[in-house]
């Protein structure tokens, strides 16, 4: 979220004003048309016949943003109440007002529809020497194989009086007012702890050691979003002493590990389900086989086939609940009742075959 910004003295110096290049750039995306603004896509294909540089189609987007987003801190109950990430660009793009996430996804979601991977980053700043107590976000957008940041929030405010400060800043820059719940998304080799960040100190503790940002963030993007949130927790749990805002993100990542794994699990579970089922299937089809004295005539291969099905299902179904019963989820599903369904219908498939091998027919 955001609050007043007052810009730091120490800041001034480093604040990148609109040039006659970016001004242009700037203004072409603050021109784009009404009528092709309703979605993202739509404002990137313009984009894209507009500008031929990656640099330049960034800069149309971010333009387009600044200027035709307003911040509204009412939007807020928005963010609180929904998290899912097309509403707060949608609520933007029809709005137009928001508050730091809805500007964030709006642009981050701009830079995908160009080509450009972007991340939008969570966590707290620095104004007037002093940590502010509501959490804010920001975008991390890679542009030529370099990762640099940009707050379209910040910039909002700032754009009227021609100031864009915060377009594509280096992240050694960035983390002067901007600090990250996930040290990762400081993007830089050396990152500081919560510790560092607050008392302003900016260069970094040399003992803490040092890591190829690049690599590990495009091992982060690989991962699946248990395993990006199951890391984001780690680092965050060891780079120094938290605060409340900190304490909510790290809440907020153990509720959506749970969530997926509970979905995992009812997944699991639903796949064990439908191998029953499918099992039945096979054993009804058998049994209809048997009803009918052994007609039409089946060879012997294509009834221990059936029957081998049946077996493999049941396995499948055995394999799921495992899943299940290991699952590391707080509330897990009851496999009980169904363990109990499949050794029974085990036991109906081992007496049918018994039945059918010492009966079956003489060709």
């Amino acid at each position: 979220m955001k609050s007043l910004l007052v810009i730091p003295a120490f800041l001034l110096l480093g604040t990148t004003l609109v040039c006659a290049q970016q001004e242009a750039s700037f203004r072409e995306g603050a021109a784009i048309p009404e009528s092709v603004t309703g979605s993202t896509a739509t404002i990137a294909a313009y984009i894209r016949s507009h500008a031929s540089s990656g640099s330049d189609q960034v800069k149309m987007a971010y333009g387009w943003v600044i200027t035709h987003i307003t911040y509204d801190i009412r939007s807020r109950d928005l963010v609180i109440l929904n998290e899912d990430r097309g509403i707060l660009i949608r609520s933007a793009l029809e709005k137009r007002r928001g508050v730091c996430e809805n500007f964030a996804y709006l642009f981050a979601d701009l830079c995908k529809n160009l080509g450009f991977p972007a991340l939008v980053v969570g966590g707290y700043t620095r104004q007037n020497g002093a940590v502010d107590r509501s959490p804010h976000a920001w975008v991390a957008v890679q542009l030529d194989n370099e990762w640099a940041l940009y707050d379209p929030t910040w910039d909002a405010a700032d754009v009227r009086y021609g100031r864009v400060a915060y377009f594509r800043t280096s992240p050694e820059v960035f983390i002067q007012t901007h600090m990250p719940f996930d040290p990762l998304l400081q993007f830089v080799n050396r990152p500081l702890s919560y510790d560092e960040f607050r008392k302003g100190r900016m260069e970094g503790d040399p003992a803490s050691g040092v890591w190829d940002y690049k690599d590990s963030v495009a091992h982060y993007l690989k991962m699946s979003p248990l395993e990006q949130y199951l890391s984001a927790e780690r680092r965050i749990q060891h780079n120094g002493t938290s605060n409340s805002m900190i304490d909510t993100k790290i809440t907020q990542l153990r509720m959506e590990i749970e969530i997926i794994r509970q979905e995992e699990d009812s997944a699991h579970y639903q796949g064990a389900v439908n191998a029953y089922n499918q099992a039945v299937i096979l054993l009804n089809d058998f049994i209809n086989y048997r009803n009918n004295r052994f007609k039409p005539a089946r060879s012997d291969s294509e009834v221990e086939a059936l029957f081998s099905g049946m077996q493999d299902q049941i396995t499948a179904a055995r394999t799921q609940i495992r899943l299940v019963n290991e699952s590391k989820a707080t509330l897990t599903l009851d496999t009980g009742g169904l363990e109990e369904a499949l050794g029974k219908l085990e036991r109906e498939i081992s007496s049918e075959k018994d039945f059918y091998r010492a009966n079956r027919p003489r060709r």
